[in-house]
């Protein structure tokens, strides 16, 4: 069998990552160094295709020598490690290369949710903070469900399937435009189909990360939730939208 050529490499973007570990040089208030617990690896649609079969061993290995990494550096951390390897549609990314971005990151608890639903650590969006409501005029039928995020908010109706995603010329049909999405929310990323009891909810092929209620959705994967609200996480809590019961 022929051998994989790779257009990049993976043990360098491990080594890339590890050296920005100490890169950070502010210090906590007990004088210990801090270290950023926020990274993104960006890659080319052709390297982040290329590497996908290799994605969730190399982001397990990469936790634990970052993980023993912040062990030997004594330092301080304002949350849970936290990676991701993903794709950004707009920004110009050349084969072979990788673009690692890091920030601070701490996680909220999130409230209690209906009996019957489960939830994940992060927080709700708000709807006394949301802008804008906009109603997706197909397919039609009775409205059962509302999506909500911090840039607006959508009665759904039963029976459709919805596309949520990062607005841009061309869309068409039962589309979501997320508006105030971050470029690294995909043009289409996962879909929506609400019932009066839950939804269906999907990940697109080529869509970065999905969460729903905490389970990772892998790529052209669903799932069935019983019970609201059901949160969407996309591209590792970027944005998350909200699925209330409409009452």
């Amino acid at each position: 069998m022929p051998m994989q050529s790779w257009r990049i490499d993976p043990h360098v973007v491990a080594t890339a990552v590890l050296g920005l570990m100490t890169g950070c040089g502010d210090k906590d208030a007990r004088g210990r160094p801090l270290v950023w617990n926020r990274y993104r690896v960006f890659l080319s649609q052709v390297d982040y295709d290329v590497l996908r079969p290799l994605l969730d061993s190399l982001k397990s290995d990469l936790c634990e020598l970052m993980q023993e990494r912040l062990d030997d550096l004594g330092a301080g951390v304002v949350g849970p490690l936290m990676l991701d390897v993903l794709v950004a549609e707009d920004t110009p990314q050349a084969t072979g290369s990788a673009i690692v971005q890091v920030s601070f990151h701490s996680v909220e608890p999130v409230p209690v949710a209906a009996p019957g639903a489960t939830v994940r650590a992060g927080r709700y969006a708000d709807e006394a903070t949301t802008g804008t409501t906009q109603r997706v005029s197909e397919p039609a039928g009775q409205g059962v469900a509302t999506l909500v995020w911090p840039g607006g908010s959508v009665l759904l109706a039963q029976g459709g399937r919805f596309v949520l995603g990062r607005p841009h010329v061309g869309a068409t049909g039962a589309f979501v435009a997320l508006h105030g999405a971050v470029p690294t929310i995909s043009k289409r990323h996962a879909f929506v189909e609400p019932t009066a009891e839950g939804a269906l909810i999907g990940r697109l092929q080529r869509a970065n990360p999905v969460q729903v209620n905490g389970r990772l959705v892998a790529p052209g994967d669903e799932i069935v939730v019983q019970g609201f609200p059901i949160e969407i996480s996309l591209s590792d809590g970027a944005l998350r939208p909200v699925l209330h019961r409409q009452s």
